[in-house]
């Protein structure tokens, strides 16, 4: 038998090995085809609330990375160290891919390039956040060099924005004391108080000498904004955005409060009273009294009908100044507490970073993030979204019970989204409603409009002239609250500091960006 040659077994050999080497590249190939891409992963910076802890893997995590293959890996940070981890982070390497951050450092460190310019990106991959905005055009106020640097985090269906003073009211009824008209009524009330109770504390406050003078600042006839420092005045025509403090109209804040500290209703501990602790008192009843922002009554209500189906706190509305005026200021109502996400502009993933911010502004995205799953947590009837009975039952008696939803659920505040809609608290306190409703209806509510468009060189000035305003305000402020020094300097000696650095210097700033906004407007 001859043999074949071994040219052709070779040959043989080779066409064996090309055909199964192709057929493995075929199907290799064919794999690659039907498998699921791997998640893109987006490191996401939040500053971590005492009042809304974060679940860093809820179920809603797996969620979005099933339907739009985006894994979103949140780092947070502790709110007493935020501003040193983000201005290390900027400067160095390891950025994230969003970052949750306030106004102040938009303007600083966006005028200084450390963002991405996101236009770009929004007019092609954004088309859901685009159709927010032109609803919205006031957003547009946000805008640096006419330029979105960040995406302001927006609120629907929002909870009324402003601080009021909240009373143990069932003592009233129980002393038969009248409801303050004035100002100045209401810190007699809260003397008569402390005479009926020596040994309770009457008013708590939370957020330091800051959240104090930010809640009453406004309705005493001046002004302070928590987020931004300066604030608009509308009792003037046209309306101004003004540095508080450094008007003659701010003494009446400080007289308020330092009559306050003198006659020990208001905490000697209100600059450094932790949230937790400002919670725990008005929980327990230990406190009787506090001027802040109202959607926190329903969960001190159900800790105190534990103790005592009576004992409730309520809204005092419609409380007139020293001028004759009742004033409330309405700030954050589409744009929450003017707080942003950014993409840094180290970030490799800005592309989907984008898509992800885009997709939580959809039906859908805005759906899963503030309602959660629909099977597991709500039903949909003629159009409206209503929790699942199992989930009423479970957190409606549970004071901050709306927190806890969030947290375990993975919605809101609880994960991550910029886009809020606030009525799902409603159905899980329904009688925070009628308390919102009521605030809402008050006449003395004044809508503030946001802050203006300004250039690149604007915010950098900003941002620098309020950071020393801040500066040498509470450095002495409290001085004239707790009475080391005299009311009588404040004119000529704190309000002179602050014109000297430049308040006035701020104010043309704001009001020249406003003007210009308004003429574009019209």
């Amino acid at each position: 038998m001859s043999r074949m040659p071994t040219s052709i077994i070779a040959l043989a050999v080779l066409s064996f090995l090309l055909l199964t080497g192709c057929q493995s590249l075929t199907d290799t190939e064919s794999n690659k085809e039907t498998a699921d891409p791997a998640p893109v992963k987006l490191r996401v910076v939040r500053r971590e609330s005492v009042f809304q802890p974060i679940n860093l893997n809820p179920e809603t995590r797996t969620s979005i990375r099933d339907a739009i293959g985006i894994d979103i890996l949140i780092e947070p940070v502790p709110s007493n160290n935020f501003s040193s981890k983000l201005t290390l982070m900027l400067v160095s390497e390891n950025v994230s891919d969003l970052i949750e951050l306030g106004y102040m450092d938009l303007l600083r460190y966006g005028s200084e390039n450390h963002f991405a310019p996101l236009d770009q990106w929004i007019e092609t991959s954004a088309p859901n956040f685009k159709a927010f905005v032109e609803k919205h055009p006031e957003l547009n106020r946000l805008k640096i060099d006419d330029k979105w640097f960040g995406f302001p985090i927006t609120s629907v269906n929002s909870l009324p924005s402003a601080a009021y003073p909240v009373i143990r009211s069932d003592l009233l009824e129980q002393l038969n004391f009248n409801a303050p008209g004035t100002c100045e009524e209401l810190l007699d009330l809260l003397i008569a108080l402390k005479a009926a109770y020596p040994d309770q504390a009457i008013w708590v406050n939370q957020g330091g000498t800051r959240g104090l003078i930010s809640n009453v600042s406004y309705p005493l006839g001046s002004g302070f904004s928590l987020t931004t420092s300066y604030y608009f005045e509308d009792s003037v025509n046209p309306g101004r955005y003004k540095y508080g403090p450094a008007h003659q109209e701010f003494i009446h804040v400080l007289q308020f409060l330092r009559k306050a500290y003198q006659e020990k209703v208001l905490d000697p501990f209100y600059s450094i009273s932790t949230v937790d602790e400002w919670q725990q008192k008005l929980s327990s009843g230990e406190a009787l009294f506090y001027y802040d922002f109202p959607v926190n009554i329903e969960n001190f209500n159900l800790s105190l009908r534990q103790q005592n189906p009576n004992y409730h706190f309520a809204p005092l509305l419609n409380l007139k100044n020293i001028t004759g005026e009742s004033r409330v200021s309405y700030q954050y109502q589409t744009h929450a507490m003017h707080r942003y996400y950014v993409v840094p502009a180290k970030s490799e993933n800005i592309e989907a970073a984008v898509k992800l911010i885009d997709w939580l502004y959809s039906e859908e995205g805005t759906a899963l993030f503030n309602y959660g799953i629909q099977q597991n947590a709500y039903t949909i009837t003629e159009g409206k979204m209503t929790i699942n009975p199992e989930l009423f039952q479970r957190y409606h008696e549970l004071p901050f019970g709306f927190r806890l939803m969030q947290y375990e659920r993975g919605t809101g505040q609880g994960f991550f989204t910029p886009s809020l809609n606030m009525s799902y608290q409603y159905q899980i306190q329904p009688e925070l409603e009628l308390i919102m409703k009521e605030i809402e209806n008050s006449p003395a509510n004044r809508t503030s409009p946001l802050p203006p468009p300004l250039t690149k060189e604007e915010a950098k000035r900003v941002a620098a002239l309020v950071t020393k305003l801040d500066q040498i305000l509470f450095k002495e402020i409290d001085q004239y609250i707790v009475g080391e020094k005299s009311l009588d300097a404040y004119d000529t000696d704190l309000r002179q500091k602050l014109i000297n650095t430049g308040s006035e210097e701020l104010e043309q700033l704001l009001n020249q960006a406003h003007q210009r906004a308004l003429e574009v407007q019209n």
